[in-house]
């Protein structure tokens, strides 16, 4: 397969390859595919799962408009002593 790109995208493929974060152009190109196929997945399993995303950030709205929630610290320490359980 042959592909004309625009010279603003062979600089970019270029600035990659340059600072050592790909080998080859077919390198970079097959991330960039492989990620845009990760995105495309996460968009539908969001759409798929949009009415309980929904009804859990609804439910954690109510939850602080009440007073029910934590601080960053507290859901650090509660979250640090969960692991700590999982690895005994």
């Amino acid at each position: 397969m042959t592909l004309t790109l625009s010279p603003e995208t062979e600089a970019l493929i270029r600035k990659h390859i340059d600072a050592g974060e790909f080998a080859t152009p077919d390198q970079l190109i097959q991330s960039a595919l492989l990620r845009y196929e990760h995105l495309e997945d996460a968009d539908a399993w969001m759409l798929n799962n949009a009415e309980a995303i929904n009804a859990k950030l609804r439910l954690s709205s109510e939850q602080i408009e009440q007073g029910k929630s934590h601080t960053a610290e507290e859901s650090m320490k509660l979250l640090l002593e969960r692991i700590a359980a999982r690895t005994k």
